[in-house]
């Protein structure tokens, strides 16, 4: 027993739980210090209880994550139930066996069921897996406690700062490599910086995709910034696996680009003729002579051969896309004029067909990545009989 009670209520609890195993029907003698009097404390027998733990609160957004999953998870099995339906009542109408209906089948059906003429292919009637279609919810990024599990999470952004650390892990790399092949001890003939003239960066949009975080755009440029600087290292190729993760080839190639003949004058000039250009119902033909002096002509008429602005603009795009503007002469004729955004545009392909002759490889991919050397060929849709036009219908009165 204490000798005190005061004694008794304050240092009990640190006798039971901080002092080792005391044996049944022993005394042990515990000295605090000089000035404190020896304490004498007649042990029990140590008792262990099966005593449930206690309750683990959960965080609250741990909570709204698992409610958001369970609500996900049962949107998505929704989804699948309503495809496997669809895809089995397709496969009936072809004549075809659901359990052998490919995902081509389904798009060939659906093209042949269902045709559509709009130009824009993701407005098109289409039929796909769920997963494919809606992108999948994010995991959790914290523990039930609500501690993170990232060591970036309290940056806001702990995917990107992630992706910059390996960034600055990779520079200090190369550095490293470079101190090496400076003092001999490696060899670095076989390393160059990245040509990146085959090559773009990840867009603002891949780059969210890719991070799944709506990260802003002063970010997203310090991150192309730094990698554009990494990838002039002179031995940034080795570590190109790292580069062609944020990279992309160019999705044209100049071998697409059509080449047209080339005919040299008595004067020394280069000139391309480019004929019968269709855009809607207008035909025009262009003829570009090199170098020049930025002459326009359009049936005799310069520029303001056009009364709207927009199609002035349309026209002179490609020559200050390309930076041809004075430095070749144009001349236009219009066969079957149809209007001015018509010719217009009919006109802008021919002007761009012809400057891609004159100018180098990187200017001809650039030149197809704006869409200057891609002829629009939509038209306007006929009238259908037995309503009003392409696709407006009758007003349906019952009486």
């Amino acid at each position: 027993m204490f000798q005190s009670a005061k004694m008794n209520k304050y240092f009990l609890p640190l006798v039971k739980h901080s002092f080792p195993r005391i044996n049944p029907q022993s005394v042990a003698h515990y000295s605090m210090l000089d000035k404190m009097p020896t304490i004498s404390v007649e042990a029990e027998p140590l008792i262990i209880e099966d005593r449930p733990l206690k309750n683990q609160q959960i965080s609250r957004a741990m909570k709204h994550h698992l409610e958001k999953v369970s609500a996900w998870q049962k949107f998505m099995d929704e989804e699948k139930h309503k495809f496997e339906v669809g895809k089995r009542h397709l496969a009936n109408m072809m004549g075809k066996s659901p359990e052998t209906f490919t995902q081509q089948d389904i798009n060939e059906a659906i093209e042949y069921l269902f045709p559509c003429g709009l130009f824009v292919r993701g407005a098109r009637p289409m039929m796909k897996p769920p997963e494919k279609i809606y992108t999948g919810t994010k995991e959790a990024s914290f523990d039930i406690s609500g501690r993170p599990f990232h060591p970036f999470f309290y940056t806001g952004f702990p995917n990107l700062y992630q992706h910059m650390s390996d960034a600055v892990k990779v520079l200090n790399s190369l550095n490293e490599f470079e101190d090496k092949v400076i003092t001999g001890k490696e060899n670095g003939d076989m390393y160059s910086p990245i040509d990146m003239k085959p090559l773009r960066w990840i867009n603002y949009k891949e780059a969210i995709k890719k991070f799944q975080e709506a990260i802003p755009p002063i970010e997203y440029g310090n991150f192309i910034n730094t990698l554009t600087v990494m990838a002039e290292h002179p031995y940034a190729s080795k570590f190109a696996d790292f580069f062609s993760n944020y990279t992309h080839y160019l999705s044209v190639s100049t071998n697409r680009v059509q080449i047209d003949t080339i005919e040299v004058l008595e004067d020394g000039r280069k000139r391309v003729v480019i004929d019968d250009i269709h855009r809607r119902t207008s035909v025009v033909s262009v003829t570009a002579y090199y170098p020049g002096t930025g002459l326009f002509s359009i049936d005799g008429k310069d520029i303001h051969y056009f009364q709207d602005v927009q199609a002035k603009e349309m026209v002179l795009f490609p020559l200050i896309f390309s930076k041809m503007l004075k430095k070749v002469d144009i001349e236009a004729r219009v066969t079957t004029f149809s209007g001015d955004m018509a010719v217009a545009g009919g006109i802008r392909y021919g002007i761009s067909r012809c400057i891609a002759n004159f100018v180098d490889q990187d200017m001809k991919d650039k030149m197809k990545l704006a869409g200057l050397l891609l002829l629009d060929k939509r038209t306007k849709e006929r009238k259908k009989p037995g309503q009003w036009g392409a696709r407006r219908k009758f007003t349906w009165k019952k009486r």
